[in-house]
């Protein structure tokens, strides 16, 4: 049986603090909360990305593949920046770095295939990729900007969520700005 285990760890914030601050009405000498803001910053990249189904600030991904027995890779993570290193382990652990020439990139929108040569698969064989996603800061799409500087303004002040009736009612903003780019897997 195959396995696969993703780890991912952001390269930079999509937005910076001093944005943030402008967005909830902070002075920018004000700096007790900067520690805070930028956590609220990463934590509303995550939620985009994640309502977004793809990587918004660049990511850098390790992708590990157990039991690896050849053939093409599905990388569902993008948009895909670049690939930095494809590794593959034998069975005794060998580690073997495969040469840009010996794969084959083939994009289809937001999936990417990487196809391997057939004696790097096996029982008990190993490959690990890693590349980054995402996109860089002066590259990110408007509409995923406003969405996450609405989301950390909503973290930072709850009282800006929508209230009726004494019950909180969801922000439909984000939604809407991003929903011409969510990607359906």
């Amino acid at each position: 049986m195959t396995y696969e285990v993703i780890k991912k760890k952001n390269v930079t914030l999509p937005i910076s603090i001093a944005d943030a601050k402008k967005q909830v009405s902070i002075e920018t000498e004000f700096t007790e909360d900067d520690i805070l803001i930028g956590k609220y910053i990463k934590a509303a990249e995550r939620f985009c990305s994640g309502l977004l189904g793809s990587d918004i600030a660049e990511t850098d991904v390790t992708h590990t593949i157990s039991n690896f027995l050849g053939g093409t890779i599905r990388v569902k993570e993008s948009p895909l920046m670049s690939i930095t290193s494809i590794k593959h382990y034998d069975a005794d652990n060998n580690e073997t770095v495969v040469d840009v020439a010996d794969y084959t990139l083939l994009e289809d929108q937001f999936l990417f295939d990487i196809s391997l040569p057939p004696e790097l698969g096996g029982e008990f064989h190993k490959v690990v990729l890693q590349y980054k996603t995402g996109y860089i800061n002066d590259d990110i799409p408007p509409d995923y900007i406003s969405a996450i500087e609405i989301k950390v303004a909503t973290l930072y002040d709850h009282e800006r969520e929508n209230y009726s009736d004494y019950k909180l009612k969801s922000n439909r903003a984000i939604q809407n700005l991003l929903a011409p780019y969510m990607r359906y897997l």
